[in-house]
């Protein structure tokens, strides 16, 4: 990279009014300013800046395929606790071997640079998805104050544009990215808030180049969608005329698949003998798929041979879903494609007609005038219940001669009923006996704990919560649609508080939210649930001996507009016992920034009201 030099950007430092920065150096050339920097001058909490990052991608002149991907980034650490998040840095490139690669570390020691360049034994390749590996470099000697340094370059056989990350959770002052290509069937897409500080096109458009200056940090927010759908970055999209093709390209390199596949009929008919229901035949196919074949955890959207992924008995998410679709067709069934976006993949760009904006296909068919999404990747969901990454609003329909968007939202709740009978004593302890029921998505995400730990971590978990459980039992059925039931007894524990002749106690014992998790004043990205909730709570409470009700809190219920989340107390008495329900639903999953104050307002009020006590007054 060419070595010259301009003013970019002024540093205030502790000892010094300013010093003067430069365009990226060569590797190696890292500066004593640079060591003796103390603080970045604006964001003076941030425990790392990005120096710079400079990244090119060169696409062989002489064809359509083969790209050398060069990177060089420069790191300085001012606190230890930027080690844990930048003292190991990752990336992935295409399978096909280990790219020429430098590291160091260099330290300011009594004046003079000392520089650690870091061996082959910390450097590590490890498997990454089906085309790619991803390669670690740990850093050594870090030290507070240090800067490190990474350097790369690496070959791909194929036309290969990675995306280029402008923005970061740190600070950074320089990030450039420029693309070399002899061809243009793609565009380039910015995603983010950041604005570009220069855009270069020269060569007719075969020579672009993109720089940001002075980016902040990237600040998340809790219950935001995933932060990499708002980083500033760029990605290279290979651009259709319109979603017609798409839609076109995609039919044409997937259903005449599906339709072959032979092999297949005897299979199906093997596995759906006898059987008339239309929804029992899904079910039994979805369950061979799972029982047969392991998801390796990699979404994508084209499916190796059917026949290899049986015999590997591995196969990612197409590999399953559109052999899953193949066999439903076996069977009868008229079936459609559903491609989608996944969570952590971004929210699909409408107005970039492109299969770059999907990583997921799952299948449609219509029973009783009903459509029915089908995902058979997860043993722990039921055959009609798509996993909770793919809701991400919307899908692409890919049917036979039609095509369009479709609705993608969750159809079950993750929902949990609890009932308690339980007795407050003179001396403000509780004892008695709660019922858990474990419903839906939140059962779902149980038997998967519970697979992967066992029993008796479930059991510890419920003591821990402070209740002294005891005798608990877990009871769950084989059938994955079936709720899981938790039943224990709590042990005497002081919960309500004497005051003479009065007790004040907390009627809402469980599902009681502590603090309410939004506290800023105004909100920038959108709040994503993920998934429609709803926590039911009956508690029966019966009163100690000579004591009668003083005060009850009132009954009441919150809502939001348009329904979009509710909370119900109800609070009766009769005799020496006392009635207890509540019931929060949270009814849809996004909301935009704009609704922020009144969800805010929703869990304010909410808490406060899980925070009143009865007063019981001694006869």
């Amino acid at each position: 990279m060419p070595k010259y030099l301009v003013p970019f950007c002024l540093f205030l430092l502790l000892v010094k009014p300013a010093i003067t920065q430069h365009l990226p150096t060569g590797f190696g050339y890292v500066s004593k300013e640079e060591l003796a920097m103390e603080r970045h001058p604006i964001d003076t909490s941030a425990s790392a800046i990005i120096l710079f990052d400079t990244g090119e991608a060169i696409v062989n002149n002489n064809s359509t395929i083969g790209t050398t991907i060069n990177r060089h980034i420069r790191i300085k650490l001012f606190k230890k606790n930027s080690f844990d998040d930048w003292g190991t840095m990752k990336f992935w490139v295409p399978k096909g071997g280990m790219p020429q690669l430098k590291a160091a570390t260099y330290n300011l020691v009594n004046g003079e640079i000392v520089s650690h360049e870091i061996p082959s034994s910390g450097i590590f390749k490890s498997k990454f998805k089906k085309k790619y590996e991803e390669i670690s470099v740990a850093f050594q000697n870090l030290q507070e104050g240090c800067v490190i340094e990474l350097a790369y370059k690496q070959i791909a056989e194929d036309l290969y544009l990675p995306a280029w990350q402008f923005q970061q959770s740190i600070p950074i002052l320089w990030s450039e990215y420029s693309l070399s290509s002899p061809v243009k069937e793609f565009t380039p897409h910015i995603s983010g808030s950041i604005a570009v500080s220069n855009h270069e096109i020269k060569y007719d458009g075969k020579y672009q180049r993109w720089l940001f200056q002075d980016v902040p940090a990237f600040k998340s927010e809790l219950l935001m969608p995933d932060k990499n759908v708002y980083l500033s970055t760029i990605r290279f999209v290979a651009q259709h005329r319109s979603w017609l093709d798409v839609y076109q390209y995609y039919y044409a390199a997937t259903v005449p698949i599906l339709e072959r596949q032979h092999f297949l009929e005897d299979k199906v008919t093997e596995i759906t003998a006898g059987i008339t229901d239309p929804k029992i035949k899904i079910r039994v196919l979805s369950d061979f798929l799972k029982n047969e074949i392991q998801w390796t955890g990699e979404n994508d959207i084209y499916a190796e041979e059917s026949k290899v992924v049986l015999k590997r008995k591995r196969g990612t998410a197409a590999d399953i879903n559109l052999m899953f679709a193949s066999m439903l067709k076996k069977a009868g069934f008229v079936v459609d494609l559903v491609l989608l976006s996944t969570r952590d993949n971004g929210f699909v760009t409408e107005e970039l007609p492109s299969l770059s904006n999907f990583n997921y296909v799952v299948c449609q068919i219509n029973i009783d005038n009903q459509d029915l999404l089908l995902d058979a990747t997860d043993k722990f969901l039921p055959y009609d219940v798509l996993p909770e990454k793919c809701f991400n609003h919307k899908g692409f329909l890919v049917s036979n001669g039609q095509y369009g968007w479709v609705g993608v939202e969750p159809t079950k709740r993750e929902k949990v009923i609890i009932n308690a009978n339980v007795v407050v004593t003179a001396i403000g302890q509780v004892e008695g006996t709660v019922n858990i029921t474990i419903a839906d998505y939140a059962a779902f995400n149980f038997r998967k704990n519970l697979n992967e730990s066992d029993t008796d971590a479930v059991k510890k978990s419920y003591i821990e919560q402070g209740w002294g459980a005891k005798n608990i039992q877990v009871k769950k059925s084989p059938r994955v649609e079936d709720p899981i039931i938790v039943e224990y007894q709590l042990n005497p524990t002081d919960h309500a508080v004497v005051s003479n002749d009065l007790i004040y106690f907390n009627p809402f014992l469980f599902l009681k939210e502590e603090t309410n998790p939004f506290t800023n004043d105004d909100r920038t990205y959108p709040i994503d649930f993920g998934k429609i909730t709803e926590r039911v709570l009956v508690c029966n409470i019966t009163l100690p001996e000579n004591y009668e009700v003083e005060e009850l809190p009132e009954s009441k219920i919150l809502v939001l507009p348009d329904n979009a989340a509710k909370c119900s107390f109800n609070i009766s008495h009769i005799g020496n016992q006392i009635l207890v329900t509540s019931r929060l639903q949270i009814n849809k999953t996004l909301f935009q920034p704009e609704e922020y104050p009144n969800l805010k307002e929703f869990y304010s009020r909410l808490i406060a009201k899980k925070n009143e006590s009865i007063v019981l007054k001694k006869k």
